[in-house]
């Protein structure tokens, strides 16, 4: 539920934002850089689905978005935002430069 999923967010995404809704089973959650659609992808490799921000905006935008539904039991949550920092972390351009220097060989 709710109550299992913000501490969980706050613990491995701290410098995501979020405000807890007042009704319904989702928390909107605030990247504060990257793309929520190229998340998506990368982590459903992880084995955790989440909808970003452009498939409910009319016109493709709020990329900075991530929809989390909370209907899950709470173990499960708490694995699925574990998974969603590693891939968040694995995507920042950071991450992705030590990536392509671990690759270059020179022979």
């Amino acid at each position: 539920d709710g109550d299992a999923l913000a501490p969980a967010v706050r613990e491995h995404l701290p410098q995501w934002r979020f405000r807890l809704p007042e009704g319904g089973l989702t928390l909107w959650l605030r990247m504060p850089h990257g793309s929520a659609t190229q998340l998506a992808a990368d982590v459903e490799a992880a084995g955790v689905h989440v909808a970003p921000g452009p498939v409910f905006s009319v016109e493709g935008g709020s990329d900075a978005w991530l929809r989390l539904p909370f209907a899950k039991p709470e173990a499960q949550l708490v694995q699925a935002v574990e998974r969603l920092a590693d891939a968040w972390r694995a995507s920042t351009p950071e991450a992705r430069s030590r990536r392509d220097a671990s690759k270059l060989l020179i022979a």
